[in-house]
């Protein structure tokens, strides 16, 4: 699965990549304020993506990984004082 990232001024937009017609077309699969909103979504969209081929142990240890890569992207997306 391939996701993009838009945006607007209001919002973070998650897209899942599909071809039509030979053509990359982008099917919005969530809309998110903030960039941990984004970064949850993107978890969700990936585990759910990959959830039947894993066992609960592989599950438990991507879900720890991406929330430790929502924690980096955070401080990095947040102005420090």
């Amino acid at each position: 699965m391939r996701l993009i990232i838009t945006s607007d001024r209001h919002q973070f937009v998650l897209n899942k990549v599909r071809k039509k017609n030979g053509e990359e077309v982008l099917d919005a699969i969530g809309y998110y304020a903030s960039i941990k909103g984004l970064a949850d979504g993107i978890a969700t969209a990936c585990l759910r993506s990959k959830v039947r081929k894993w066992t609960p142990e592989q599950f438990l240890g991507a879900l720890e990984s991406f929330k430790a890569e929502t924690v980096k992207l955070e401080n990095r997306c947040t102005p420090s004082s």
